[in-house]
């Protein structure tokens, strides 16, 4: 970043903080900050997680770490204004204030953490890619997952187990965001969690089933191989076959040569 832009850029944030506790005031003054700062030349997918119908400012990405780790700090110091300003900066519904959001609600320490779970139930209707919320959740439940991860994941498992189809695609992102966090070790729960979804996938879920299954191809190829088996054996629909087939090919090559007559031998006879 040029030095004049730092410059700039560290006394907006100077003038932004003091209104930490007039949300009113913050919001327009953010808003400012990113409007100063926006470049119509970049494209959005270099810089912040969007989507078609989500707006953005088109904000460089130097300038929204920066900005990420000063609300960050801010948060740290005071997590009840920040925990209140998260919630006002999603609702402005930019891309890089839903980033921003989610940063400080990943910051907010334990006794934040049940309004947090809440706030993310919230999201569940937000029109992102399912990899972008698997990420934005991500960064919305980074101290969650490492103090309250028994109530993280009894919501996923609540959701999951819910009819509402919003529920169960926001447990599934989430499921995303925990494989990838090579912290989390109890692979074994998401295994059960989503093998009555494999046995009969819903087909607005599949490519989010699919992505799960590749993941934790990768993470785990030993296990993934072991659930595959599983799900061979049991008598499959399918629409459980061609999901195990379309996932096959993230398997090491032995794996795949074990599976590869299971599932010729489970296609239903033409």
């Amino acid at each position: 970043m040029p030095a004049v832009q730092l410059s700039k850029l560290t006394a907006q944030i100077e003038l932004l903080l003091p209104l930490w506790e007039q949300p009113d005031l913050f919001l327009a003054q953010l808003t400012d900050l990113l409007e100063y700062h926006a470049d119509h030349l970049y494209q959005a997918a270099d810089q912040v997680l969007t989507t078609p119908t989500l707006p953005i400012y088109r904000v460089p990405a130097i300038i929204l770490r920066t900005l990420e780790r000063a609300l960050i700090h801010q948060t740290l110091n005071s997590p009840e204004a920040g925990s209140q300003l998260a919630e006002i900066l999603w609702r402005h519904g930019y891309a890089e204030t839903h980033q921003l959001a989610a940063a400080m609600l990943g910051s907010l320490p334990p006794p934040f953490h049940p309004a947090v779970i809440e706030q993310i139930s919230d999201r569940k209707r937000l029109d992102l890619p399912s990899s972008h919320a698997a990420e934005l959740i991500e960064m919305a439940t980074r101290q969650i997952r490492s103090t309250s991860l028994p109530a993280w994941l009894a919501a996923l498992e609540t959701w999951l187990d819910s009819n509402d189809p919003n529920s169960r695609l926001l447990a599934l992102q989430a499921l995303l965001s925990l494989i990838q966090d090579e912290r989390f070790e109890n692979l074994p729960f998401i295994f059960r969690l989503i093998r009555p979804l494999i046995q009969s996938p819903p087909d607005p879920v599949v490519p989010d089933l699919a992505s799960i299954l590749h993941h934790l191809a990768i993470r785990s190829p030993g296990e993934a191989t072991f659930f595959f088996r599983q799900a061979i054996s049991g008598s499959p629909s399918p629409k459980t076959l061609r999901l195990l087939r379309r996932s096959l090919p993230s398997l090491p090559d032995s794996a795949r040569a074990s599976l590869t007559p299971l599932l010729r031998d489970s296609e239903p006879p033409k």
